[in-house]
């Protein structure tokens, strides 16, 4: 049996949607902070960079993709990157989407991509922000158990987002550690911090206060964890904490990576591509790729499966639904496939309105001229014996139970083998009619 790869990426996404910062932030990303970073703590090995970047760049002989076994020189990713975006209604006549990258994935010998850089040569991607890392290292700031010297030689001396500590000010000389200062969990923890500053592609500005700040306003603390335990060894767990610090809300965002999978390649030769495959584990909820044959190139093998998951993210507060998963143990109605089956309201009927300003309901009953609701600009009248039904991802309660995109579904596969899965059945979620 191969043996399989999970390299289990660890998005806890703060809910951009959700989170308003209005401090005024004094620095902002800077090509010239760009650094690389080796995570090698295990069984997995791979370089990365501050800018949301992992993986090799086709530039950079040195890169290592992402290699497994470590030093065995068999490579199954060629790099992956984050993404985040919207859709910004005021560009265009049907809305612009935004979508923020790192500096790759490239095409060509480190050839930027369209939308990744300006017309003069500027970035228009993630930028690293000073103040993270050591300034006379060229690596981002890394430990291992030990907080060996070679580790500590990439810190800074003090960290921007520790200055607020009343006790010790900036954390002076001590890990910024996910589990705390001086905390040593991980086999190999890694951080940086990052932001879209510099993402001038499209004419939008989106923090009122400051008019040279582009891209969406988005914020991004990033961290790597490898564990060398036999549980994990095969294991590893990024971390995105990603805050919106301009002024603009937004309705909904998407997050995601992009991954370039090289199943069976090697470090020296990476002919082995054409016969990649990947799929959807439904039970698993993973994405997985393999390779056709098995066999690597130059006739290595067998070649082992690579698993992407997404583990968590907070939850929602405003749609009613327990999203994230932590209210299981309280019981309460489950979200079922029957809630999304059409359905008539008659006068009299109770109903629940949402003021899409506070999210605050009401519970009220469906009176004879009927109701006009929804948030501004997207306002829908229904009349009393109307059937309505729940569409998905459009961030409003269309079926008037209170619940906010509770068929949230997609459908994958290739018609006729095609399976319809839904997001939230059998996450509890608020009755706000019986209570």
């Amino acid at each position: 049996m191969r043996k399989m790869i999970l390299l289990n990426m660890l998005f806890v996404l703060v809910m951009l949607q959700i989170i308003e910062v209005r401090a005024q932030i004094k620095t902002h990303g800077d090509p010239r902070e760009v650094r690389r970073g080796l995570h090698s703590g295990n069984q997995i090995k791979t370089s990365f960079y501050n800018t949301g970047f992992f993986g090799r760049k086709e530039d950079n002989p040195n890169d290592f993709g992402g290699e497994w076994p470590k030093n065995s020189g068999h490579v199954y990713i060629g790099d992956a990157c984050v993404i985040v975006g919207t859709i910004i209604d005021s560009i265009g006549p049907s809305g612009q989407p935004i979508v923020i990258t790192p500096d790759g994935p490239q095409k060509g010998m480190g050839a930027p991509r369209r939308g990744q850089i300006g017309p003069n040569g500027e970035w228009f991607t993630w930028m690293p922000l000073p103040g993270y890392a050591n300034p006379d290292s060229n690596k981002i700031a890394m430990t291992d158990l030990n907080a060996s010297p070679q580790y500590v030689a990439t810190w800074p001396q003090s960290w921007p987002d520790k200055f607020d500590d009343m006790v010790d000010p900036g954390w002076d000389g001590s890990w910024n550690g996910y589990f705390g200062k001086n905390v040593f969990n991980a086999d190999q923890e890694s951080y940086y911090v990052m932001d879209d500053y510099h993402a001038a592609e499209y004419p939008f500005y989106p923090d009122s206060t400051d008019t040279l700040r582009r891209g969406l306003g988005l914020k991004a603390t990033v961290r790597g964890f490898q564990w060398s335990n036999a549980l994990v060894e095969d294991a590893l767990f990024w971390l995105y904490d990603i805050t919106n610090i301009g002024t603009t809300n937004y309705e909904k965002m998407i997050f995601g990576m992009m991954i370039g999978n090289m199943m069976g390649n090697t470090r020296t030769n990476q002919g082995d591509f054409d016969d990649d495959c990947a799929d959807y584990d439904l039970v698993e909820d993973m994405a997985i790729s393999w390779d056709f044959d098995g066999i690597g190139q130059g006739g290595w093998g067998p070649v082992g499966v690579l698993g992407y998951a997404f583990l968590e993210s907070p939850g929602n507060p405003y749609d009613g639904i327990d999203n994230d998963g932590d209210g299981l143990a309280f019981g309460g109605p489950t979200i079922s496939e029957d809630m999304f089956a059409a359905r008539q309201i008659n006068v009299g009927d109770q109903i629940v309105l949402i003021d899409y300003d506070t999210y605050e309901r009401t519970v009220t009953t469906m009176p004879a001229e009927g109701i006009t609701h929804g948030p501004k600009g997207k306002q829908v009248t229904v009349l009393p014996g109307q059937f309505v039904r729940e569409i998905p991802h459009d961030g409003i309660d269309n079926n008037l139970n209170g619940i906010i995109d509770e068929n949230d579904g997609s459908v994958i596969g290739t018609p006729p083998d095609t399976t319809h899965v839904y997001l939230y059945v059998g996450l509890p979620y608020k009755d706000y009619i019986l209570g």
